[in-house]
């Protein structure tokens, strides 16, 4: 009796151990480079367009491991939302095609560089959070989607927190019509 429930209470712990040492799924460069011009992610807003930095750091010839590069997509520390709606094929994607990127000198520019005499939130909006190099420096890309859903605080801290979820409760109050509604393409902060 005793070993039985000593085996049933170890099947767990060698279910977790043969969990954590399955590789990582082989990654096609040329899928990641899609994905990374694609309209499914927005990475190159902050990374650039071949992944030489600007808002966010360059990517290109880090040479990050494939274990510090899913870290990074799935769990960010920073400012960098987390991107759940990436699966493992998908990451991996981006990281072949990323990994074999040449470095540069020196990064790119901003998407959207600060204009002088900013007003307080525009600089939080473009150099604090970076929202604004998706978003635009007025923020006019989903500002509309805002007033369709008759967005208060709340929705608005929904849809930036629990983005991958909000959105498609937006996109179904709005209608699939909506631009907006094609893709979900930011992250969770």
């Amino acid at each position: 009796m005793k070993k039985m429930l000593f085996a049933l209470l170890l099947i767990p712990v060698l279910a977790t151990v043969a969990a954590a040492q399955t590789p990582a799924p082989a990654g096609d460069p040329v899928a990641g480079k899609a994905l990374w011009d694609g309209t499914t992610t927005s990475c190159k807003n902050c990374h650039a367009a071949k992944a030489e930095g600007g808002f966010g750091p360059d990517l290109a010839g880090r040479k990050l491991t494939q274990a510090q590069f899913n870290h990074a997509v799935q769990k960010p520390w920073g400012i960098m939302p987390s991107f759940p709606q990436l699966n493992d094929k998908q990451v991996a994607d981006l990281y072949a095609y990323v990994i074999n990127l040449p470095g540069v000198p020196e990064p790119a520019a901003w998407r959207f560089p600060l204009p002088d005499n900013a007003p307080h939130g525009q600089v939080l909006a473009l150099s604090t959070i970076g929202c604004a190099m998706c978003h635009t420096p007025i923020l006019d890309t989903p500002r509309r989607g805002i007033a369709e859903a008759n967005g208060d605080f709340e929705w608005f801290k929904h849809m930036v927190y629990d983005h991958v979820t909000a959105m498609p409760e937006h996109c179904a109050a709005v209608g699939p019509g909506n631009p907006y509604c094609r893709a979900i393409r930011m992250g969770n902060y």
